[in-house]
């Protein structure tokens, strides 16, 4: 007779018999792991529950995210995220759930596991009351610097947030800025994203090698300061990473602790009110006391912008 065919292969990247080894699971302090998953999980009267065949319960925690992607997205996913420290028990239970219920198939085609963002020497996280928020962050700080911030570090590695990261990404941004400032009014060539960088990303999106290739060509455009395609391509290159999207001038105003944007938006948006109503002399005046301070005032297509006086 002919031979039995190979069995499926397992679903990628940690679901394989290895795991399930007594010596895998005595070396990872597993015990009886795999005999407890736990499918369905009982409910006592005050805790919610549905009715079931095996007893009034609730879906355990892995169940859910493999029931949810095989009712919404099908058996097979492209990707698949999530922290470091859910790859186990959580990910490794989805996956041989899911592997047996739709006869071995693979649940996602890719896995992306990021690290842990550290605060000091210990992970962040809510029971430690260590939490920080993107929406509390960009008010203290550029979206630009949070996010040069985060791309230091590989996306699987662990991030130690602290305030010199902070500090070194604000120090290489405002000298990208200061030196891209004296081509403000130079228009850029249409030029593709630099190759290096392309590839740096598509390689498990390795934001340090690109961030280093980005400081390569930004070393050899102060050597060549003049070479507009050069200098397109550097600019091209930092937007496709979500960098320099600001106007120079203002960015570099924004830095300065002297100048506060909030006062001069104030003013500004009064100058329009007065315009608006023909009052051309509060509006005049507005703008003179802006001049006082430093700050020069363009109305254009009916927006006014404002930027630094030159010394």
């Amino acid at each position: 007779p002919p031979p039995p065919p190979p069995p499926p292969p397992p679903p990628p990247f940690f679901f394989t018999p290895h795991a399930a080894t007594p010596d895998a699971q005595e070396s990872r302090g597993l015990g009886d792991v795999y005999k407890r998953q736990v499918l369905w999980k009982p409910s006592n009267e005050n805790e919610i529950g549905w009715s079931s065949p095996w007893g009034r319960g609730r879906p355990g925690w892995h169940l859910e995210c493999s029931t949810m992607i095989l009712e919404i997205f099908g058996e097979t996913i492209d990707i698949h995220g999530g922290g470091e420290d859910l790859r186990f028990p959580h990910h490794e239970n989805e996956c041989a759930q899911s592997f047996c219920r739709n006869d071995g198939k693979q649940l996602a085609n890719f896995w992306l596991h990021n690290g842990m963002v550290q605060m000091a020497d210990s992970k962040m996280s809510k029971s430690l009351g260590n939490i920080l928020l993107i929406k509390d962050l960009i008010n203290e700080m550029p979206g630009e610097v949070i996010r040069l911030s985060l791309m230091s570090s590989h996306y699987r590695q662990p991030l130690k947030w602290s305030d010199d990261l902070v500090d070194q990404s604000k120090k290489t941004l405002n000298t990208f800025y200061s030196f891209l400032e004296q081509y403000e009014g130079v228009d850029t060539m249409d030029i593709n994203v630099n190759e290096e960088i392309l590839s740096s990303l598509s390689d498990d999106i390795n934001t340090p090698k690109a961030i280093s290739v980005l400081h390569s060509m930004f070393k050899d455009l102060k050597k060549d300061p003049d070479n507009n395609e050069l200098r397109s391509s550097f600019i091209k290159s930092a937007n496709f990473m979500g960098l320099l999207f600001s106007k120079p001038s203002n960015w570099l105003l924004k830095e300065d602790n002297n100048i506060d944007t909030k006062v001069i938006d104030e003013l500004i948006e009064e100058r329009n009110q007065a315009r608006q109503s023909r009052d051309f002399l509060v509006a005049d005046n507005i703008r003179d006391k802006l001049l006082d301070m430093g700050i020069v005032l363009e109305d254009k297509n009916d927006i006014t912008t404002w930027k630094k006086k030159n010394d």
